[in-house]
């Protein structure tokens, strides 16, 4: 029974490791995520199939020992080749849904399949009368459950939260390891012996060829990277292929980076109100820093899912939390659905890699936004779309929420030349003077999307795929 525990358990937490492995190079999206369940899945019913005809076949349970050395040597594999294969994916023109089908079929397919061998052995070994044979089997499914929704847990809520994937990996090896010398201890020691020690040697001598500093929390992987650029040294943080989410310069912290960071500002500068300010979206709290400091009498609330980003903002990129800063740890659209604080002005910039959550392109997230801005309030959006194909489809998109609720909306875009770009979107309930840079912001024909459909990744998917074309 404690091998079918410790078997779903390593399952699933490889499982969830392995898209966090995907994340910074292939990308983080519901395709992503859906390539590597559907790999996972796919090479653990066959492995099923397989070891049901070899227990059939053997019912030596020594062979249970190797199996679980072959699930270790199958996951220090990943650990020394996972970066390499996926640099190498990250280059190539594929279509991002087959990137992720050929990672998760190199990297994780070979232990799926392997883990999925071991329950038909525990379930032949475990059956001792036919008339108990149904009691038997869901014995074995049942304590593999309880195993998969343990590791499941442990993962999500522990040990992402202080051991990076790498670690986590390092650890299954170690406990497949002690649980395959737990199975008839002194049978066939010299080739159990042998290939743990190979194991061991890739494991704990294999050169770590991750040059950015990787970190992983409950909700996200990040990437933090120093380049070079404009003769200065800029700080960069990344969850995924698509692009930055924040950064700073190293010689000054303070100084917004990105355009669209100095955009907003200089909008911001425009409104006659904005007392109460809503950022949502910490990134790495380079525009509430700004905010705050520039506007020292205002009170802004920064709505952040993570609440480890803030202390990574300031180990990595010299933030400090001002006093007029109130730190929310909650999801984007779950605040703005039960808050009861009104705002003078609303930032919204939440974004996972290049990709929004479908919940911010609906008719329902519009009304919220609506709801919490003040009678003259402001609302600006950092979007990243596009006017031509595709992309414009999306752009009308997630302007769409915005224009149902408010009678006033423009944009400008940082370069209509290119098929993805950040575009500052700005909304109220009057004419704003933004300067001749901004035009009308217009959705014609967009259809409504609502809660219950909304197909974001598709839009999204549609807009990249078209980026890459041009």
């Amino acid at each position: 029974m404690s091998l079918a525990f410790v078997s779903g358990m390593v399952l699933m937490i490889f499982e969830l490791v392995a898209a966090r492995l995907l994340a910074p190079s292939i990308g983080s999206s519901t395709y992503i995520w859906t390539s590597v369940i559907g790999v996972i899945i796919a090479m653990l019913a066959i492995g099923v199939w397989l070891g049901g005809r070899l227990a059939d076949r053997r019912n030596v349970f020594e062979d249970v020992a190797l199996l679980l050395l072959a699930v270790a040597f199958s996951v220090t594999l990943v650990i020394n080749f996972s970066t390499v294969i996926l640099e190498l994916l990250s280059r190539s023109s594929t279509d991002p849904r087959l990137k992720g089908v050929i990672a998760s079929l190199l990297l994780f397919a070979p232990t799926s399949f392997l883990i999925g061998t071991i329950g038909p052995y525990l379930a032949k070994l475990n059956v001792r009368e036919l008339s108990h044979t149904g009691r038997s089997v869901a014995s074995i499914d049942a304590m593999n459950a309880i195993g998969g929704i343990f590791g499941t847990f442990l993962t999500g809520f522990v040990l992402f939260s202080f051991i990076g994937s790498r670690n986590i990996l390092i650890l299954l090896v170690i406990i497949l390891l002690l649980v395959s010398w737990t199975v008839r201890p002194r049978q066939k020691v010299k080739p159990r012996l042998a290939l743990s020690v190979v194991i061991v040697m890739l494991t704990f001598m294999s050169p770590d060829l991750v040059r950015d500093i990787h970190i992983d929390t409950a909700t996200a992987h990040y990437v933090i990277s120093d380049q070079e650029m404009y003769s200065t040294t800029i700080r960069l943080i990344k969850t995924g292929p698509g692009g930055f989410q924040s950064g700073i310069d190293t010689s000054d912290p303070d100084y917004l980076f990105f355009w669209y960071s100095k955009e907003i500002a200089d909008v911001v500068e425009k409104l006659a109100q904005k007392d109460h300010i809503l950022v949502l979206g910490g990134g790495a709290y380079t525009l509430p820093r700004y905010l705050a400091d520039k506007y020292p009498k205002s009170q802004i609330d920064v709505v952040e899912i993570d609440p480890e980003l803030i202390e990574i903002a300031q180990k990595y990129f010299y933030y400090n939390n001002r006093e007029n800063i109130e730190n929310i740890s909650d999801d984007a659209r779950s605040y703005v659905d039960t808050t009861n604080r009104k705002y003078d002005l609303v930032v919204v910039d939440i974004y996972n890699d290049t990709e929004v959550p479908f919940t911010v392109l609906t008719k329902e997230y519009g009304q919220s936004i609506r709801r919490v801005v003040e009678s003259g309030g402001t609302v600006i959006a950092n979007i990243i779309a596009g006017e031509n194909d595709s992309c414009d489809d999306f752009l009308r998109a997630s302007l769409k929420p915005y224009l149902d609720n408010f009678s006033f909306g423009a944009y400008q875009n940082y370069d209509e030349k290119r098929a993805m770009a950040n575009i500052v979107a700005v909304f109220g309930e009057s004419k704003l003077d933004l300067g001749e840079n901004y035009k009308s912001a217009l959705a014609p024909n967009a259809p409504v999307y609502t809660d219950d459909f909304s197909p974001a990744e598709a839009l999204q998917f549609g807009c990249s795929s078209y980026s890459r074309q041009v």
